[in-house]
């Protein structure tokens, strides 16, 4: 089971994470790939899944810039520029994102989304949510 938890705050997204693992009937141990990462200045990242998924992610996932994009329009940016790098993270890490259920926070600036395994993109209107489960 695991546990990621964000908030909105004046000076950043906070995110909070369990370190605790699971793979097959493992009664458990403590996971070494950190579920949480900062990959670009702006941006920090939680991420619930499989240890492939989340290192992956950490591994391969190459965060685009926002030229061309609306400016301010974090959700165009994230929609399509970000789902295409995750895809294609996926792609080089050798995994569908249709293999299994995931989760991912994503902060960036001030603002919280969640991506969810079918690469949809949201924004909770309460300033906080968290994955997991």
């Amino acid at each position: 089971m695991t546990t990621i938890a964000g908030i909105e705050s004046a000076k950043g997204v906070i995110l909070g994470a369990d370190t605790f693992a699971r793979i097959g009937e493992d009664e458990g141990t403590t996971m070494t790939t950190a579920k949480l990462w900062r990959p670009a200045e702006d941006v920090v990242l939680g991420a619930a899944g499989s240890y492939r998924l989340i290192q992956t992610l950490k591994y391969y996932l190459l965060i685009p810039t926002r030229t061309g994009r609306l400016d301010g329009d974090t959700e165009e940016w994230l929609a399509a520029d970000f789902v295409d790098s995750v895809r294609e993270a996926f792609v080089a890490g050798g995994i569908s994102n249709g293999d299994e259920e995931w989760g991912l926070l994503i902060g960036v600036g001030s603002e919280l989304w969640k991506m969810d395994c079918y690469c949809g993109v949201t924004r909770s209107s309460c300033g906080y949510m968290a994955i997991g489960g």
